[in-house]
């Protein structure tokens, strides 16, 4: 059986103030483990909020998520959705564009993105969506979607 040693702090994990280094050293101001954690459970509150049916709730933690970080692709995708289905296409699609210029987030902002086009009957708009998407990251079901979409594309021009 190991037993926890606790050792006294080195020089180097003492400032130059003399206090102890915070354990966030190298970590940008205003970014601290801490933060991070608060989000993540404010997040976690939102999706609970949401399963549970209590969407104004839910989009009330979101928008307090990206007013301390409004850069943070889950919250816009979050929120979008909340925005799609209360039947507020525009302030959808302004979140979704926003996610859209995160790499890490493009594909699937764009898939939704283009989902609200869809049910706003934008089909034409929806697809350069939608096949960036796929260049981004191929999925068979977005490619069924898109197919879906093409082809009714091409039978409304034939009427």
């Amino acid at each position: 059986m190991s037993r926890l040693s606790i050792s006294s702090p080195d020089k180097k994990s003492i400032a130059p103030s003399g206090r102890p280094r915070s354990s966030t050293a190298g970590v940008p101001a205003g970014n601290s483990v801490e933060a991070d954690k608060k989000k993540k459970m404010l997040k976690l509150e939102a999706k609970i909020a949401s399963a549970q049916g209590k969407s104004a709730e839910s989009a009330a933690v979101l928008e307090q998520i990206l007013k301390e970080d409004p850069l943070d692709g889950d919250a816009l995708l979050l929120l979008g959705q909340h925005y799609a289905k209360s039947n507020q296409p525009e302030k959808a699609i302004f979140l979704f564009e926003r996610a859209e210029g995160m790499e890490k987030f493009e594909a699937d902002a764009k898939v939704r993105h283009a989902q609200v086009l869809v049910t706003s009957g934008k089909y034409e708009e929806a697809v350069p969506l939608l096949k960036r998407a796929q260049e981004i990251n191929a999925r068979e079901s977005i490619a069924r979607y898109l197919e879906q979409i093409e082809r009714l594309l091409k039978t409304r021009s034939k009427t």
